[in-house]
């Protein structure tokens, strides 16, 4: 049981302390996974009247977007040059400092992280790997939504890097006031004058 205790223990302060100051290299431990690159999520306002918030409504929203470049399929790269791994950090995307008794690692100053850098830019998306684009989605509103209500469109948020899955797309409402009509929760009123 204290074992396990020990090991516990063992693994909240490597938690807490290894990427900072390197603990994998200084206990001997194997260098644990990267994380996969963050999603991208995007944000949408839409305005909507009293009534379509009311009954709900079916609509389209145009959304500008970053998605992968079709040339390059998102490397970056020209056709037929690839990428090669990055020569100052030998393809991990970081460097590491020896500081006495410490190894501090930083994201490598040349390739930003990635490992590799592209030899010949990719003319459409001029090395990048993501081009804007326009896209058409389809939106279905429920009946009885109020101002600052948030939509979560799965997986129509943009690509992330190195080959991420896209994020979300959250659409935020906002519902215009309506000249006779006020809603207080889940009370409608009216003043008749």
């Amino acid at each position: 049981m204290n074992g396990g205790v020990k090991s516990t223990i063992f693994d909240e302060f490597q938690d807490i302390f290894g990427d900072f100051f390197g603990f994998e290299d200084i206990f001997g431990g194997p260098p644990r996974a990267q994380p996969f690159p963050a999603r991208a999520d995007l944000r949408y306002d839409m305005k909507l009247s009293f009534e379509e918030a009311a009954a709900g409504v079916n609509t389209k929203i145009r959304l500008p977007r970053l998605e992968f470049c079709e040339v390059c399929n998102g490397t970056g790269a020209k056709q037929g040059t690839g990428v090669v791994a990055c020569v100052t950090c030998g393809g991990r995307g970081q460097v590491h400092y020896q500081q006495g008794f410490f190894t501090i690692s930083r994201t490598c100053p040349d390739c930003r992280g990635a490992g590799q850098i592209v030899r010949e830019a990719c003319p459409d998306c001029r090395g990048q790997g993501r081009i804007e684009r326009t896209r058409t989605i389809d939106l279905r509103i429920p009946p009885g939504v109020d101002s600052n209500t948030r939509l979560r469109v799965p997986g129509e948020g943009e690509p992330g890097d190195n080959g991420g899955p896209p994020g979300d797309l959250y659409v935020v409402l906002e519902v215009r006031v309506h000249p006779y009509f006020e809603r207080r929760n889940a009370d409608l009123y009216c003043t008749v004058p």
